[in-house]
């Protein structure tokens, strides 16, 4: 069976490296954590509001920080 939960907006965040996610999780109003590879990434990740960006390298030293409830 197949069961759908709701979240509400503070209890996620959205986690990637796209402009677009970042956007749409501030329209949306789910905090957004950008990860970049480069220093212009980090800009254009800010700029488009994401509430903090991290180094690409983080993710592969903690993966602990994502959690998956699997429901």
């Amino acid at each position: 069976m197949l069961r759908s939960k709701v979240w509400a907006a503070d209890d996620v965040a959205h986690v990637g490296g796209e402009v677009c996610g970042v956007e749409v999780a501030k329209a949306t109003g789910v905090r957004s954590i950008g990860y970049a590879k480069t220093r212009q990434r980090k800009t254009e990740l800010r700029e488009a509001g994401a509430h903090g960006v991290e180094d690409a390298d983080l993710l592969a030293v903690a993966p602990d920080l994502v959690r998956d409830d699997g429901e």
